[in-house]
């Protein structure tokens, strides 16, 4: 089935061959995509009506242009022929739209999408070790591709603005361009993280953790693990295995020596503070840093805990 694409033009005069590529950047396909969301949700409707929602008529080039870039993207999926053509949001374009901003599934789905049309593809291939110029790139085009050069400048601004928009740069060009390596038939990837082990997390050269956590579960293309503290994957390449952390247990004081409360270890970025009572210590420790929706979460939870307390109170 032939998806309408944005080509470029050819008239008597030849100006360049057909070429797929989307319409519009990243950034406008998933502002898209969630005016889509808003209106149908997780619904297959008629292709017409995803026009109508992208502000279009169901006559518009342009509104098929944009059913094609945001296809070429993954944020939408389509079934059927003709008249009976549908289109619905893919599971990438829902973690775009539903999850946390700087969830690393939602960062993930974002260079997966940036990555997905053809020609971007294509370009990043061949140039693995970081993007040339724009000239280099317009060179190209035209030379090896036929690009209609009416049509190249507002290709490489989407194309370059989709990228920006997906934080992906150099390192990420060319960890990206180059093939997976697939293990031969029958024998599983290797993959050096595991349930139960400890791991610290760097992106971008900036260690995410506070503290090593321990991985809770493997997704089952074996990309992200789950670990202690979040409900979002984590890409198992930025991760590294570290020793699990201990806590050294104070040795039982001698009669009458002081009481010390008990120990809480003070992890890096945390605060402690301890207050005394006649019947023993009361010790707090809490994040150095902390949001606002955090702090009224941390709040309400002492609130909880204060009339937990209050009832055991004779």
């Amino acid at each position: 089935m032939a998806d309408p694409t944005k080509t470029d033009t050819v008239s008597s005069k030849p100006q360049g061959r057909g070429i797929s590529y989307p319409f519009i950047g990243l950034e406008d396909a998933i502002q898209k995509a969630r005016a889509f969301y808003n209106e149908e949700r997780k619904s297959a409707v008629p292709v017409v009506a995803a026009m109508r929602h992208f502000g279009y008529g169901e006559n518009s080039g342009g509104g098929r242009q944009t059913v094609s870039a945001l296809i070429q993207f993954g944020l939408l999926e389509d079934h059927g022929i003709k008249e009976n053509r549908q289109v619905k949001l893919t599971e990438r374009a829902l973690v775009i739209l539903l999850d946390q901003p700087d969830s690393p599934a939602r960062l993930a789905a974002l260079r997966e999408a940036a990555r997905f049309p053809k020609l971007y593809s294509d370009l990043l291939a061949r140039w693995p070790e970081g993007l040339p110029s724009d000239h280099t790139i317009s060179f190209h085009l035209q030379k090896d591709r036929d690009f209609n050069p009416k049509t190249l400048e507002s290709f490489i601004k989407d194309f370059r603005g989709s990228l920006a928009f997906a934080k992906i740069g150099n390192d990420d060009t060319i960890a990206s361009a180059k093939p997976p390596v697939t293990p031969p038939a029958g024998i599983p990837p290797i993959n050096p993280i595991k349930v139960g082990e400890y791991v610290q997390w760097e992106s971008s050269g900036v260690i995410q953790f506070a503290e090593p956590r321990q991985v809770t579960g493997l997704s089952e293309d074996g990309i992200y693990a789950f670990v202690t503290g979040t409900s979002s994957g984590v890409p198992i390449k930025e991760l590294t295995l570290v020793q699990q952390p201990q806590i050294i247990p104070l040795a039982a004081p001698q009669t009458g020596a002081l009481q010390l409360p008990p120990l809480v270890k003070l992890t890096a970025g945390s605060r402690q503070d301890t207050f005394s009572l006649d019947e023993g210590n009361v010790v707090l420790q809490w994040p150095d840093k902390m949001s606002s929706d955090s702090f009224a979460d941390f709040e309400a939870w002492m609130q909880l805990q204060l009339r937990k307390i209050k009832r055991g109170i004779n």
